[in-house]
């Protein structure tokens, strides 16, 4: 049967290579470094986690110097592993040491296995850790600034014992989320002991640490109250920490700018399949908790927590348990429309087949957590699948409801008690509460179908999702798989005419299968991403691929990638021009519906998209943070157009965004920035009275549903120009009337309120404060 898919697929690969043309499939390139091999090839770079590599030229040389004492020690060198097995984009500005100018906004911080060691008597943990940007500068130094640059996350405490789940500092197999202030927020990580206690069973074990990283202290190398050593803050104090170890944690960004964190193992379940641990559940966390960024002085925050159903003898609750307790459950943030308003909940996806939900509002009661839903006999069990959250079709949002992202897709991975993975895309939505969720499958053809595990969905800024990576036989359960099982072929997912559910597959350009890594333990094709590896969208719109690290076993063999792989999509290699933001009236501290101008070149077709996409954290086949929300906008004259924000923290919850505009023919700008700012509560909807005087013109009750509409706020007194806002409308009542909603960050007192021009309408100037339901008036123009 293997052999048998393995030729539908080269079929399929021929056949697809035969109808598309290689610009229309996109391109695989490595990061070169400008100068060529003996054999005259390219020499490209290699990421690797070891010192040696990094510590020769001017350039950084002695700030690659290991943590604890200086020159190359011994232990460094057995730390030939990978970065990558962790990604992030950062939004921060970073100065690099040697340049006196910050590089733009997009950062990449990739880390993969720390490393533990025993020095006089003292037992250190450690993280090395990259920082690489997508722009360096081009110089005299061979772009070898395309290396990156390296430092290492140190113990914040160190000790002689060795199971400090608090002050230790390997992040591998952490969370990872950006907090709306831009820096990194990191929890959990992973102990793996040298000696473990008397009679236990060799395990890993969960952190009880977290961090946070502020790229713009990356050169601090003393810290001070707010930062610890070169931007790195660990989680002291009272409380100390979180409340248990984990391993696999997931965060999750809430409305208000606080962070949900869910899940992840205390220690690993132990070699044997009848460990009576193990049917016990002691390694599953029973807790879930939310940490509040802005409640200490010193930007340390804190962790409250609560308790997840975990009665044993309940199957409801134990299921609870099972499956928000376990590995990165995959969990997002979702909106969606009730009674005529918006509501976010929190949604499991997978891997479990039953989907489960809770109401943001109620974190913390003892019944958050809705029931498991079955949602179909259909759903899959998805070890190493991923979950993407869908972006809404429609281009320009004029609605809630248009805007809102009530659709997630999962797609891959395997069973934990058997030889047999699957792709089999499943899209799942989840309307109002009291109604069923949901569920669909994408028809795929079968020469793309091919089943994976490990594989990564990234969405675009045009869209659409690609999909990479992956291994066709699972790597579990004793199963027997080689270097032939691994999949090369990417995929692009289109949203049809009537959205995701009839969306189309396109074979896209495949991974390189070339292995310049053919050592006799590392062996490894340069495009194989399997367990361990991670993708994120660039700014510039190109595709990050790195990392690999599966070990061997007597199934399988040693695979290790240390190749970072670069893939620009057609809207790249077609080479069509691409707009060019060349200016914006605002892009700090953005209210929820707040309207900007944004200047464009580049492009004579005109906009049809301006999409704001969350930067990226990726590992173990899940992004925690990838979102894209679409804006409405107007374009106001040849380049030229006015942007609303997403109308809520529930649809886009505060932070930073890239802000991609997409032209006609679906080619997009390089990313500018926009930050959102927290507001009150997480969004406190205001409600304010629009009124119409029909008079010789007339306006349907549908009519007003069609186009936003405009509220100035000033001050009283100055004029001070302070907000524009831009906000949907409902129908039209029978006194001509309608209710409009906004989110503002605006403090309580009194304000100047003018409609702006609306069709054959003009507003007229209202004194009133936002809180009050002010009633607004147009009258016909003259």
């Amino acid at each position: 049967m293997r052999t048998h898919w393995r030729v539908l697929v080269g079929m399929g690969a021929m056949l697809g290579l035969a109808l598309a043309q290689p610009q229309q499939q996109g391109r695989w390139d490595y990061l070169g470094l400008g100068s060529k091999r003996q054999d005259g090839g390219d020499l490209f770079i290699k990421w690797r986690a070891e010192t040696l590599i990094f510590n020769y030229g001017t350039w950084p040389s002695a700030l690659h110097d290991p943590p604890y004492k200086t020159g190359v020690p011994s232990w460094v060198n057995g730390n030939d592993q990978t970065y990558g097995i962790h990604a992030a984009l950062l939004p921060g500005k970073w100065t690099p040491p040697g340049m006196s100018e910050p590089l733009p906004r997009g950062t990449v911080i990739l880390w993969g296995l720390g490393k533990y060691y025993r020095l006089n008597d003292l037992f250190y943990s450690y993280t090395p850790y990259l920082l690489w940007h997508w722009r360096y500068p081009q110089d005299n130094m061979l772009q070898r600034r395309n290396y990156g640059h390296v430092r290492y996350l140190r113990d914040p405490l160190v000790s002689s014992y060795e199971y400090d789940y608090l002050n230790q500092a390997n992040i591998f197999c952490s969370g990872h989320s950006t907090l709306h202030n831009g820096r990194l927020f990191v929890a959990g990580g992973h102990l793996d002991p040298q000696v473990n206690p008397p009679g236990e069973p060799p395990r890993y074990y969960g952190l009880k640490c977290a961090f946070t990283f502020n790229l713009d202290k990356y050169n601090d190398p003393a810290g001070n109250a707010d930062v610890g050593a070169y931007g790195w803050s660990p989680m002291l104090g009272n409380p100390a920490g979180m409340d248990d170890r984990r391993w696999y944690p997931t965060p999750v960004g809430l409305p208000d700018g606080r962070m949900l964190i869910v899940g992840g193992f205390r220690f690993n379940p132990g070699p044997e399949p009848n460990d009576p641990d193990f049917h016990q559940w002691p390694h599953l966390t029973r807790t879930y908790g939310v940490w509040s960024p802005d409640t200490d002085p010193n930007g340390l925050g804190r962790f409250d927590w609560y308790a997840l159903p975990s009665n044993l003898n309940n199957p409801d609750e134990l299921g609870v348990l099972r499956r928000m307790g376990n590995i990165y459950p995959r969990l997002h943030l979702v909106s969606f429309m009730e009674n005529g308003r918006l509501q976010a909940d929190i949604v499991y996806t997978g891997p479990f087949v039953e989907a489960q939900r809770m109401d943001v509002a109620k974190i913390g009661e003892p019944n958050a957590w809705g029931p498991a839903i079955q949602v179909s006999p259909l759903r899959k069990y998805r070890h190493y699948g991923t979950s993407v959250l869908l972006p809404n079709p429609a281009l320009n949002p004029t609605q809630w409801g248009e805007q809102a992202l009530n659709q997630t897709l999962s797609l891959g991975g395997g069973v934990t008690d058997g030889c047999q993975n699957w792709f089999d895309p499943e899209i799942l939505t989840f309307g109002a509460r009291s109604q069923p969720i949901g569920f669909n499958t994408i028809f795929t053809p079968s020469e793309l179908a091919a089943p994976r595990m490990h594989l990564n969905g990234v969405i675009l800024p045009t869209g659409e999702l690609f999909v990479l990576g992956g291994q066709s036989i699972p790597d579990v359960a004793n199963c027997v798989w080689g270097r032939d099982d691994i999949v090369f072929d990417t995929l692009m997912l289109r949203p049809g005419t009537n959205g995701w559910l009839n969306s189309t597959w396109q074979r896209m350009a495949a991974m390189p299968s070339y292995m310049s890594d053919t050592g006799e333990r590392t062996k490894t094709a340069d495009g194989t991403r399997i367990y361990h590896s991670s993708a994120l969208l660039l700014p510039d719109g190109r595709v990050l691929s790195t990392g690999t690290d599966a070990s061997q076993t007597a199934f399988g063999p040693y695979q290790l990638n240390r190749i970072p792989l670069i893939y620009s999509p057609p809207y790249i290699t077609q080479g069509l021009p691409r707009p060019r933001v060349t200016g914006q009236s605002k892009e700090e501290n953005l209210d929820y519906g707040e309207t900007i101008s944004v200047q464009f070149d580049g492009t004579a077709n005109p906009i049809r998209a301006v999409n704001l996409i969350r930067p990226g954290n990726n590992t173990h086949s899940f992004d925690f943070d990838q979102r894209m929300v679409r804006c409405y906008f107007r374009q106001t004259g040849a380049g030229q157009l006015e942007a609303t924000m997403p109308w809520s923290p529930k649809i886009a919850p505060p932070g930073w965004y890239m802000m991609f505009l997409v032209d006609k023919s679906n080619v997009p700008s390089e990313a500018a920035w926009v930050h959102l700012r927290p507001v009150p509560n997480g969004g406190e909807e205001l409600s304010l009275r629009v009124e119409f005087e029909l008079g010789a013109y007339k306006l349907s009750p549908g009519d007003a549903q069609k186009n936003p509409i405009g509220i100035e706020v000033r001050a009283v007194g100055t004029g001070e120009l302070l907000r524009v806002y831009t906000a949907p409308m409902s129908a039209l009542d029978g006194q001509a009337g309608t209710t409009v909603r906004i989110t503002t960050s605006l403090p309580e007192g009194q304000y100047d309120l003018r409609p702006l021009p609306y069709l054959n309408w003009i507003g007229k100037t209202t004194r009133a404060s936002l809180r009050t339901n002010p009633t607004l008036r147009l009258t016909p123009a003259r």
